[in-house]
């Protein structure tokens, strides 16, 4: 799956929700055209089946200006 999720960033929001559960260890997110990583000591962590939280406070909450894309594998039922 494709997703631009740049509609839910505020520059506050550190929730982002996909629309589909996605398959662990497979998401991709690009911020700005620059590729963030997953896990606690980097950008992002796989916070729930349909959720991303933000962790990375140097790069900051993704605002309204820039573009936020994730890819990932879909979960089958």
């Amino acid at each position: 799956m494709k997703e631009d999720l740049s509609g839910q960033a505020d520059g506050y929001n550190v929730v982002f929700a996909t629309t589909f559960e996605y398959e662990p260890g497979t998401v991709i997110v690009y911020q700005a055209g620059l590729a963030l990583f997953d896990g606690y000591s980097n950008d992002f962590l796989e916070s729930g089946p349909k959720e991303l939280t933000w962790v990375n406070d140097e790069i900051g909450a993704p605002d309204a200006e820039c573009s936020l894309w994730v890819y990932y594998q879909r979960k089958l039922p």
